[in-house]
């Protein structure tokens, strides 16, 4: 999981990024990856309460399951678009609630967050999605009490500071909000999650040296089994 990760993005193509999806350079993003049922109801509940003192907040849900975005669309009652139909901003307009559509482009989204929240990790049958990606962005990570999927990543982003855990939904809003107030910490946590991950790459490289100092040489006369 550590390697299948590329490196972070420079702040060039995080801000292009942005600029194509109608997301302003400095805006606070939240998003709420590989979402699964009751994940994208706390993300609009956050978000609406994140919204009284950061009126220009935008929220960004990629649902883990692509048959499920008619029922994530229809829990907003505020204007909500698709990922799909944004095409290079071309009309410059502002947006701040976005639903992830599209496959392959979830890395590309956790680039431009400020704060990602782990999906499935609210849930004892689901346990969790990938936190390594947003740490492999520079993104500080906050996930719930449920992560047994991704259970090792998940204590080493905790034990480095990278990524917080929390017990329930009311912790995350509050963990959420105290980190959207605090840019230092924000770059903390970002910075750590990228040592994390950049510690722990190689391990497909380890593996094949191993195989390759337990294979036989060719003219061996060890029996063969």
């Amino acid at each position: 999981k550590f390697d299948g990760v590329p490196l972070p993005m420079d702040r060039g193509a995080r801000d292009a990024h942005r600029a194509e999806l109608g997301i302003d350079t400095d805006a606070l993003v939240v998003v709420f990856g590989s979402t699964r049922p009751g994940d994208e109801l706390r993300a609009i509940k956050i978000w609406r309460l994140l919204r009284v003192r950061l009126p220009d907040i935008c929220l960004v849900i990629a649902p883990r399951h692509l048959d499920r975005i008619p029922e994530v669309v229809n829990l907003f009652s505020e204007l909500v678009v698709l990922r799909s139909k944004i095409r290079n901003n071309a009309t410059g307009e502002s947006r701040q609630a976005i639903i992830l559509d599209t496959h392959g482009e979830l890395l590309s989204i956790y680039s431009i967050a400020s704060v990602a929240v782990i999906g499935g990790s609210f849930d004892a049958t689901i346990q969790g999605q990938n936190p390594i990606e947003p740490a492999a962005m520079g993104v500080p990570v906050v996930f719930g009490p449920h992560m047994r999927n991704f259970a090792g990543a998940a204590e080493s982003l905790v034990a480095s500071g990278a990524a917080v855990r929390v017990k329930d939904s009311g912790e995350m809003e509050q963990e959420v909000s105290n980190l959207l107030g605090d840019t230092q910490r924000r770059t903390r946590m970002g910075r750590r999650g990228e040592e994390v991950v950049a510690k722990n790459r190689g391990a497909l490289d380890r593996t094949m040296e191993i195989l390759d100092r337990l294979s036989l040489p060719k003219n061996s006369d060890r029996p063969r089994v």
